[in-house]
């Protein structure tokens, strides 16, 4: 089998992928849409909540496990009342701190992500009018190129991760 010269493949490689990615806009604006509406500051309030969401579980099993031993006679009327008035405060207080929690969540963050710069970023890394196609991008889709002898390949194109589809130049 004779050399194959790299400047071939990548002049494959750039035809191949412009074929793929025709309308590269369209993508552009759809990631850049469900980055937005995915995207959430990382303000860490998500742990807080979280942490307080844990501690009223934990108080509420308590007083299920208090209840408990009041209906089996272990601890007299006096110790429950006390014990369930101590349990009813500290949960009151978790509810108020969630309550709180969520109330700040809902605030937007006052600084945020710049989506033009994103936007042109993501254009930049798909552009195929560059001499040279980044590697990253030959990585992520091109699984295996397969050469069939006299200047043919067959280029197995991965697009879904799940099952890789060959086409033939």
């Amino acid at each position: 089998m004779p050399m194959v010269s790299d400047w071939k493949l990548e002049v494959m490689c750039k035809m191949l992928l412009e074929k793929i990615w025709q309308d590269k806009s369209s993508v552009i604006q759809e990631a850049c849409s469900i980055l937005q509406k995915r995207y959430q500051a990382d303000s860490g309030k998500g742990a807080e909540l979280f942490t307080i969401q844990k501690k009223i579980a934990k108080t509420e099993e308590k007083i299920s496990n208090l209840i408990d031993l009041r209906t089996e006679g272990d601890i007299s009327i006096e110790e429950y009342q006390s014990r369930r008035n101590k349990l009813n405060k500290e949960l009151s207080c978790y509810e108020r701190q969630l309550q709180e929690q969520k109330k700040e969540e809902k605030t937007p963050p006052k600084t945020g992500l710049n989506w033009d710069k994103i936007n042109e970023t993501l254009k930049n890394v798909i552009d195929f009018s560059k001499p040279k196609i980044d590697n990253d991008i030959v990585e992520k889709f091109i699984a295996r190129i397969i050469p069939m002898g006299s200047n043919h390949f067959v280029w197995l194109v991965n697009l879904s991760n799940l099952k890789t589809e060959d086409l033939r130049f």
